[in-house]
Formats: structure tokens, C-alpha cells, sequence
């Protein structure tokens, strides 16, 4: 009886400490204070939980004003926006699991404990590929080696609709990982995964606008090539039409082994002059180097010390006695000092990098496994040093929310097979899921064994990396495998066939730029990358889920399916291949075929060696550019839009969007928007109105030659107008479907309407 009342005496009081401690909630702009805890609205589908008066630094907490109401049910608290329900009540257990969101889910209205384990996650970012075959991870570069399967970190988004991200000392991780949480983001989105990542992105960081460059064609091999070699390679890609931009010597530019930074000055006599040539051909240099050491007997080592507060001495004795007892043979020669102190990195790149830079190089691959404060300094230092956009070109750190805002992910050394095509595809569309760029090793890293058409899948690896947004051909060299062709990534080198598949999906990347650019931009506005997953655009659609691994969206417009399996027979090179793909709801274009295609429907699709499934939505908007030899050759003043004719009544619009490719001024309003709209209505004709430029920068044209091209119309029409007024027949041509009007010298600051 004692032990009962003593009970009841102590539910009492903590009835009673819930009341006294939990008084009514009070509102300062965007926070709701309550029991301790600060409920910030960010937005209507993102809301920051933290304790009172603890301030969690954020790359942004600024965001633009947002109506909610606040309601307290007893001890309870919501919260209520336009978008979500947050329920709070207090209590002893976690602050997870004392928090529920309500919110409208694909199939009704969902309401849920945020502290639920994330078991529909779309995946997030990985380390990287080394020593995979596709998924299976191998425990060393031995393909005997016992191997497991990779395992994909959660990301941003998840079908169950919402997700909880913690700051752990100041960086975001997902809620379901290890360490307490010094504040929650919680994301609520349903099937909104748009507004998903412009609010992850104005959170923590935008991603940034690539230089034009990057999107064109890289050439990259660990191969001693001399600086006369990578000449005469480049003047081969002109000589054979295929357009390039970027060229990496890998770490064969220096000598001294692994850590080297001291000019390889056989091959590379005249670096500056190399640079000087590079440059006036439009072609951009990257430089691999291994941080974390120097060599002993460069003479910047001791000044590098100095900088970094090492002590000379101690770090030789340290690195002599590591060498002996581990014999790793590239440290033989170094002073190791190890990746992990990020204020190391300023004082290396001023004494070693910096003064290449002023010679010319443009960026740098900082090979190893930097962390994300590391990548930040090589980063900012970057843009720094050059004023200008900046990338590196570096691994991820798994599961990071932060890697999006230093591009670009370098996926790494996947062994050459099928299996590592397929999850190169996976792998860009996991990561535009967090706002990650990759760039993969086009045609794989090395060689593994088995039967392979290696013709056949380098052919497919290229048009996969054509249609994504970069194309860096690379792979691994050495004595033995520089002689076998699977290593070779100069297409010329692969026979006929090859060459003239890679050179035919190489030109249309580049006559896709002005369009792929505008998509740059909307992934630096919004945070939604330039390729993603189906369930982007159609989240209702299981099957954009089901083949999320094999094809996604270019844009709004564009569906690519990498061919990821060999053609049948065995035939090749010779043979088609085929692929299944989802094509969602409305009328799609093969754009190689021009076969229409009515969606939703799931097709078998076989293509020959020089095509891939490669679809247009009807409706769609594509503005192109003529054949460059690289991306800024020339002026924009000669632009094709292509128009796809819809067959059902619909309007639908464009925004090109042009600066000067390089610089930093599009941060203070250098550039220039053209909006392009399209109208069909059935029974009444087709309508396209481009407006007049918005801004403007230096090096934007001022009149421009259009060649405005309808594709799949069903018949000639019987009047063209131009701003209401009929056009000259001359300028008119009508072929099959297929109708083109050219307008030449308009100038961009006037409409344009054409009326059919």
C-alpha cells in the first residue's frame, strides 16, 4: 500500500513538472519557442528543431518569409504550414521520437514519427568505385580478392516522403546514422522532390555554376605522354571532328612517384609554352597530385614546413621509421604528414600548386580521400587564385551532405565491365539526389577478365557519358597495359565503327550545349542537377522507381537509357542491343528513329552500335548550337531550335540562359535569359514566341541568325507568319515532317512571334 502510494505521489509530480515546465509557446519572426526547444519555419516543407538559444551554424538560415499557424493542444504543440504538420509533445524520450510530421504522401495523407527508420531512401553518395565491379566491391586490386557488396549511403530523398537531416558539429548527416544531433532539419516534401532540394540547397549551399567547359569532352590516361603527344592527340580530335575541351596528364606530369610536384621536364620541357599552346586551342589542363606529402629534397619542402608549422626534422624521422616498418614504397622518398589537418592545405597550394597555376594550369584533381574542409580550401583557393568558376576533381566522403558544393565527385578505379557501365548510371542519378555531380572513368578504369567485346562496351561507355554531363575518357595505364586496346581512349584507335559512333553521340553533346548550359543554371538556382532521376518529374509513376537504375531524365525533356547489356549473339560492334525502357505518360520521339512512342508503356528497344534510346517529349523546347571544336569556339549568333511538335493541345516554354562561360560576373547580374514559349492547339495551329533578352553581359550577341525547326509536322502548313506578317518562301523549307524557318539577323532585344 506504502509502495502504491508512493507511486501515485511521483506520477503526480512529474503530472505536475510537465505542467509548470511547458508554458505557452511564444513566436519571434520564423522561430516558435516551446519546452526548451526552438521550432525555426524555414519553409513550408522544411522546419529546423533545436534547443532554445543554441545557435547551429548553417551555411544559410536566412530564407525568404513563410505563412504558419501554431496551435497547442494541451502539452502538445503543432505547427502547420501550407505543406506539412509538425506535432511535438513532450516527454523523456528522444527528441525524434517525440516529434510526428503530417503531410500529403503520393497515396493520401501520411503521418509519421520522424524517429522511423528510412527504409525507401532513393540513395545517396558513396566514397567512390575503387576496386568495384558494379556493386561488388573487392577488398584489394586483385580481382581474386574476396569482394562484398557496395553499400549506398541514405540520401535527401526517400519515397516515404520526408527526411530528417542532424548537424552533427556543423555538418549535416541523415538522421538514421551515429552521433547525437546538435539540431534536426526535417525535409517534408511528399512527392515534391523538387522542393526538396531548393530548400536542402538554400540551406546548405548551392551548387555551383559549372564553368562551360567542363561539359564538353575530356581526355585523361595515366600513360607517360609527352607535351607533343597530347598535341598531336588533340589536333587528331580536330582532324576527326570530335569536339574537346579538357585534357588531364593524370600525375605524369611530374616525376618523384606518387607525392611528386617537381615538372617531368623530359616530356613537358616547356610547361608555360605548353599551357600557352593548350590555351589558344581551346583546351583546359588539370593536374592529378596525392596530398598529404612532399618530397625530401625539393627545396620548397623546408618552406612548406615552415608555413604549415611542421617541424622538418621530426617529420623525416617520422616518415624513415613509418617507410620501415610498413614498406610503402611511395613514401620512400617523402615526408609524410597525412590528410588530415585541412590547415595544411593553403600553405601547400601557395607553395606548390600556386605557382603552376600562374603558368597556366586551370584546375586540379587532388587524388587520395580529402576530407570535405580539405576540398573546401582547394576550392576556394581555386576560384581565388584564377577569379574565376573553379572545380576539383576529388572522391566523396560517403553519406556527405556537403560534397555538392565543391564539384566535381571523381567516381574512381572500377574494373572495365558491363556491371560498372550499369552502375555509373545509378551512381549519376543516386547522386543527384543530394545535388552531387560525378564524373566517371569513360570506358572504365582497368581491365578485369571474362569475355568482353571491349569495342562494344567503349562505344556504349562513351555515348553514356556523352549524354550526361561529363565525358571524361579515361583509365589506367602501365608497361603491359598500355599495349592492350581496352586501356585506349583515343576513339580513332578502335576501328571505324567505334569511331564513328563516338565522334556521331560527341557532336550532338555539343549541339546540345546551349540547352545543357541552361540546365547548368537551373542546377545552380534550384538544385536540381542537369541529369536525375525519372521520379523527379513523374513521383506518381512506379515504374519511374523501378528504373531509377538504368535511365533518367536530361533535363525536362530529354530520357536517356545508356544501353548497359552487350547485343545478342555476340555479335558486337555488328549487332544491336537491346534495353528496356519506361516511357512515361504523352507522346515521346526517338530521336535517332523519329518513331513516336505513346507513354506510359514499358518497350524493348534494340539499337545498333552507332544509336542508344534517346527520347524527346512532345512539346519539348530544344535550343542547339552549330559544330564547335570546343564549347566557346565561337559567339552564339547562329542558334536551331528544334520544336516537337505536341499531339494533343499543350504550351509549354524555355529558358536559354548564356554568360560568359568562365567568370564569376554572373554573380552580379552578367547575363542574359530568352525566354521561348510554344503553343499548339489542336484545330488552331502552332505558335512560338521568343521574347526579348532579360540582362545582358560582355560578349552577348546582340542579333542572331534562328533557325527555328518543327519537327513532326503532319502537313505543310498553309501560311508562315513572322510577327504577323507572311515570310518569304525562300526562307521556308518543308521536307517529310520536318519544317525549318530560317530568320536571319534578328536582334535579341525584340520578340519574335512565328505563327503556323
Amino acid at each position: 500500500m506504502v509502495k502504491l502510494y508512493k507511486l501515485q505521489l511521483l506520477v503526480l509530480s512529474v503530472f505536475v513538472l510537465l505542467l509548470t515546465s511547458c508554458d505557452k509557446y511564444t513566436i519571434n519572426s520564423n522561430k516558435v519557442t516551446y519546452d526548451g526547444y526552438e521550432f525555426q519555419v524555414l519553409s513550408p516543407g522544411l522546419i529546423a528543431v533545436q534547443k532554445e538559444g543554441v545557435h547551429i551554424a548553417t551555411v544559410n538560415d536566412e530564407f525568404p518569409s513563410c505563412d504558419f499557424q501554431v496551435v497547442q493542444n494541451g502539452q502538445q504543440l503543432e505547427v502547420h504550414t501550407s505543406k506539412c504538420s509538425l506535432v511535438y509533445t513532450p516527454g523523456e524520450e528522444t527528441l525524434a521520437e517525440r516529434i510526428q510530421v503530417i503531410y500529403e504522401g503520393i497515396s493520401g495523407q501520411v503521418q509519421a514519427e520522424i524517429s522511423q527508420v528510412d527504409k525507401q531512401n532513393l540513395g545517396g553518395v558513396i566514397k567512390s568505385v575503387d576496386r568495384c565491379d558494379g556493386r561488388l566491391e573487392y577488398s584489394e586490386y586483385d580481382y581474386t580478392s574476396a569482394a562484398k557488396p557496395l553499400q549506398i549511403p541514405n540520401g535527401l530523398l526517400s519515397q516515404r516522403g520526408f527526411t530528417v537531416l542532424k548537424s552533427v558539429e556543423g555538418t549535416l548527416k541523415h538522421s538514421d546514422t551515429d552521433g547525437m544531433a546538435d539540431a534536426l532539419f526535417i525535409f517534408c516534401y511528399g512527392s515534391d522532390y523538387k522542393s526538396a532540394l531548393k530548400d536542402f540547397t538554400q540551406l546548405n549551399g548551392q551548387v555551383p555554376l559549372l564553368p562551360k567547359w567542363t561539359l564538353g569532352t575530356w581526355f585523361s590516361r595515366y600513360q607517360p605522354l609527352s607535351a607533343n603527344d597530347y598535341k598531336n592527340i588533340v589536333n587528331r580530335f580536330r582532324k576527326e571532328q570530335i569536339p574537346i575541351d579538357v585534357i588531364v596528364p593524370d600525375m605524369n606530369w611530374h616525376i618523384d612517384g606518387w607525392f611528386g610536384t617537381r615538372y617531368d621536364l623530359e616530356k613537358f620541357p616547356d610547361m608555360k609554352g605548353f599551357f600557352e599552346w593548350t590555351h589558344k586551342n581551346g583546351i583546359h589542363v588539370g593536374f592529378n597530385h596525392h596530398p598529404g606529402a612532399v618530397i625530401r629534397d625539393d627545396i620548397r619542402a623546408k618552406m612548406f614546413c615552415q608555413q604549415a608549422g611542421l617541424d622538418y626534422d621530426s617529420l623525416l624521422q617520422a616518415t624513415i621509421k613509418q617507410y620501415e616498418e610498413s614498406g610503402w614504397e611511395f613514401i620512400e622518398n617523402a615526408l609524410f604528414y597525412g590528410e588530415g589537418n585541412p590547415d595544411h592545405i593553403k600553405p601547400f597550394f601557395d607553395v606548390f600548386l600556386s605557382p603552376i597555376m600562374d603558368e597556366g594550369l586551370d584546375f586540379h584533381w587532388v587524388d587520395g580521400t580529402p576530407s570535405t574542409k580539405n576540398l573546401e580550401q582547394y576550392y576556394k583557393l581555386t576560384e581565388a587564385h584564377n577569379q574565376q568558376r573553379a572545380i576539383v576533381l576529388t572522391r566523396q566522403v560517403a553519406g556527405s551532405f556537403d560534397h555538392h558544393r565543391y564539384p566535381i565527385g571523381f567516381s574512381a578505379d572500377s574494373y572495365i565491365s558491363w556491371e560498372s557501365l550499369k552502375f555509373n548510371t545509378e551512381l549519376t542519378v543516386m547522386g543527384a539526389n543530394n545535388g552531387v555531380y560525378w564524373s566517371h572513368d569513360i570506358g572504365g578504369h582497368m581491365e578485369c577478365f571474362g569475355e568482353i567485346d571491349y569495342s562494344e562496351l567503349f562505344t556504349r561507355w562513351v555515348q553514356a557519358g556523352a549524354m550526361s554531363p561529363f565525358c571524361r575518357l579515361h583509365a589506367t595505364g602501365g608497361v603491359e597495359w598500355d599495349k592492350r586496346l581496352v586501356h585506349c581512349r583515343q576513339p580513332w584507335k578502335w576501328g571505324d565503327k567505334v569511331l564513328d559512333a563516338t565522334r556521331k553521340i560527341l557532336q550532338l553533346k555539343y549541339k546540345l550545349m546551349p540547352y545543357t548550359y541552361s540546365l547548368n543554371r537551373q542546377a545552380h538556382d534550384d538544385g536540381l542537377l542537369i541529369c536525375h532521376g525519372m521520379y523527379m518529374d513523374y513521383p506518381s509513376d512506379a515504374q519511374a522507381y523501378q528504373y531509377s537504375q538504368s535511365q533518367y531524365m536530361f533535363g525536362p525533356s530529354v530520357l536517356v537509357a545508356p544501353i548497359i547489356t552487350p547485343a545478342e549473339d555476340q555479335k558486337g560492334t555488328d549487332g544491336k542491343a537491346k534495353h528496356n525502357v519506361w516511357i512515361p505518360e504523352g507522346t515521346w520521339y526517338d530521336y535517332f528513329s523519329g518513331e513516336a512512342i505513346n507513354g506510359p508503356v514499358e518497350t524493348l528497344v534494340a539499337k545498333p552500335i552507332d544509336e542508344m534510346p534517346l527520347y524527346i517529349k512532345e512539346g519539348a523546347i530544344i535550343p542547339m548550337m552549330d559544330y564547335m571544336d570546343y564549347t566557346d569556339q565561337k559567339p552564339l549568333d547562329n542558334v536551331t531550335i528544334e520544336f516537337y511538335q505536341a499531339t494533343n493541345s499543350m504550351a509549354t516554354s524555355f529558358d536559354l540562359y548564356e554568360d560568359d562561360g568562365v567568370s564569376l560576373a554572373y554573380q552580379n547580374g552578367k547575363s542574359q535569359w530568352t525566354t521561348i514559349e510554344y503553343a499548339y492547339k489542336q484545330g488552331q495551329g502552332t505558335k512560338v514566341v521568343i521574347h526579348p533578352v532579360k540582362g545582358q553581359y560582355e560578349g552577348g550577341v546582340k542579333v542572331r541568325n534562328y533557325n527555328l525547326v518543327f519537327k513532326y509536322i503532319k502537313q505543310q502548313p498553309s501560311r508562315v507568319l513572322l510577327n504577323g506578317k507572311s515570310m518569304n518562301e525562300d526562307a521556308i523549307s518543308f521536307e517529310g515532317d520536318r519544317l525549318s524557318i530560317m530568320v536571319k539577323d534578328y536582334d535579341v532585344n525584340e520578340p519574335l512571334t512565328i505563327e503556323l
